[in-house]
């Protein structure tokens, strides 16, 4: 199943949001406006770097495998992509950096800066992925309707 054009802006309004760069803001700072769709190769190398952060969350024993599996499945969905450079986005999360539309963050400098833990940035970034894919789930059911 590919995500679809009704599906899609939640997904990407989701990635957006659970990425530690924008968790670096003042905690008062409202989430930014969702980036257009219209380079999917940015919204696939930002779930592949996602999916590298998230292992290095859970190798830190922050998170379980399960939201592993979840974003796998969201990456799953996406369309094919073009070409590569989603290995080198994820090896790039798994060192615990953040990567999305050229900027970067080490969880560790994203933490300082919002006066948190890394472990605690990692648990948001669990909250928020299970609450974005339940919400995809119950906008793909609203479509079957």
């Amino acid at each position: 199943m590919t995500l679809t054009r009704h599906v899609l802006p939640a997904f990407v309004a989701g990635l957006f949001s659970i990425g530690v760069a924008q968790a670096a803001d003042a905690p008062s700072a409202a989430p930014a406006a969702p980036a257009p769709v219209a380079d999917m190769k940015v919204v696939r190398l930002a779930a592949a770097n996602q999916l590298g952060v998230l292992e290095y969350c859970q190798s830190r024993g922050d998170i379980g495998a399960e939201t592993l599996d979840i974003q796998r499945k969201i990456i799953a969905m996406l369309p094919p992509p073009a070409d590569a450079g989603e290995a080198a986005a994820e090896q790039t999360g798994k060192a615990g950096t953040v990567s999305m539309g050229g900027q970067t963050i080490s969880i560790e400098d994203a933490a300082k800066r919002q006066q948190t833990t890394p472990t605690a940035l990692c648990k948001q970034m669990e909250i928020m992925l299970k609450q974005n894919m339940a919400q995809m789930n119950s906008q793909m059911n609203g479509l079957k309707k």
